[in-house]
């Protein structure tokens, strides 16, 4: 499975633990992409969306830059995007 630009993940099969939050600060993203980046990672990972209806919203949300990045990997991933990490599961 392949992991979605910005995020984390852990094990094998890898899951997904969230964004690196150290590695954006790191890069000098600023406070609004940030919390672009955010809301990108809640709808196509939290919302309960599908991933072609979480796409659709976040294409029609007029994303930055970083967020029309996740989208793009998402719509070319061959491999699949691996998912949440379900503690205790």
């Amino acid at each position: 499975m392949d992991i979605m630009p910005f995020c984390m993940a852990i094990g094998r099969p890898a899951k997904l633990v969230g964004l690196n939050m150290v590695g954006l600060e790191r890069a000098g993203i600023s406070g609004a992409t940030l919390q672009a980046i955010k809301t990108a990672y809640r709808t196509l990972f939290r919302s309960g969306l599908g991933l072609e209806e979480a796409l659709k919203s976040l294409e029609e949300s007029d994303p930055c830059p970083e967020v029309r990045e996740m989208i793009t990997f998402a719509r070319s991933s061959t491999r699949g995007l691996a998912r949440r990490h379900s503690p205790g599961g």
